[in-house]
């Protein structure tokens, strides 16, 4: 449990799946490692103790475990955090004091610090991409102490008209709230402003592929609802693109392999809500399972999204 006063807002597994990192309400990181007989039903129900806890003086909006993460290798046990007006920051979440570096992000008209709302890593750890207000910018992960390699600015220009759907201009408005990575190394973007682009070569390479709105076209029903993007996965084979938004009780699914279209929602979510409630794909014998928490406290769970036969 976090401390009386505080709240989980977030809960990362590591990949290992040995330990829990939560993002907490008074503004710290909190360490959970799991007990080996977990899985004992004799000794059920576990209660967690935090073995660690990082403390960041402002409110952290974003943080990453990396994906490299091994509980026996103390020089992987480390996650990215992204805190108001400071660099992000690559700290061990085994040891509250060792930073192993920091990563300015630098507004160059101000040169105020520019705080990620999200954070991702690449597959193989050496890279990790931050998402802001209209920017997505790449880091290298080994040089600590230096800016962005690559930077995509994602708002239109003045002089460009956005409409719904489909775009030629390749761009997304708004606050990058959401990224997610495929097995294709396709980067998909989502901002609040209910817009989504896809990138090549995760984000190294140059503008934008295709983009598009989920506002719905002139005549069309808004089946979701939504009111942002918070979280965005792709299934396993690269083919769906699934979207949940703030205010939208559906998980939208979207086909980017083939159609560029949204062919189904998953419905009764349970996230009537302006909060972040998270989204989860698991890959399994029969196919693709969905999770998703909802605001009465219940976890649900959808088949194979895309399927006609899918629930």
């Amino acid at each position: 449990k976090p401390h009386a006063s505080s709240f989980f807002r977030e809960a990362q597994f590591s990949n290992d799946g040995t330990t829990i990192i939560t993002n907490n309400g008074n503004q710290t990181l909190t360490t959970f490692v799991l007990p080996s007989d977990l899985l004992d039903e004799t000794k059920q129900p576990h209660t967690l103790s935090a073995i660690n806890t990082i403390h960041s003086p402002s409110p952290i909006q974003s943080y990453a475990v990396y994906p490299k993460f091994s509980l026996e290798d103390l020089s992987t046990t480390v996650a990215l955090s992204a805190s108001k007006d400071l660099p992000i920051t690559l700290s061990n979440v085994l040891h509250p004091d060792v930073v192993h570096a920091t990563y300015p992000l630098i507004n160059a008209t101000t040169e105020a610090y520019i705080t990620p709302n999200s954070l991702l890593w690449t597959a193989d750890g050496t890279r990790f991409i931050a998402g802001s207000d209209n920017r997505i910018s790449v880091f290298d992960a080994s040089a600590d102490g230096s800016g962005p390699v690559i930077q995509h600015r994602t708002a239109p220009g003045r002089a460009e008209k956005r409409f719904p759907g489909r775009s030629s201009a390749q761009h997304c408005r708004g606050i990058v709230s959401a990224l997610d990575l495929s097995i294709d190394h396709y980067l998909a973007a989502g901002t609040t402003q209910r817009e989504i682009a896809i990138y090549e070569h995760e984000g190294m390479g140059g503008q934008a592929v295709t983009s598009f709105s989920l506002a719905p076209l002139p005549g069309e029903v808004d089946v979701a609802k939504g009111n942002g993007v918070t979280q965005m996965k792709w299934t396993s084979d690269g083919t769906y693109l699934l979207i949940a938004e703030r205010q939208s009780d559906c998980i939208q699914v979207w086909d980017l392999r083939h159609s560029l279209r949204r062919v189904g929602w998953l419905g009764g979510r349970g996230a009537k809500t302006t909060q972040r409630l998270g989204v989860d794909i698991l890959s399994t014998a029969d196919g693709v399972e969905v999770w998703a928490g909802g605001m009465d406290g219940r976890i649900r769970m959808w088949r194979n999204p895309g399927l006609v036969e899918g629930e």
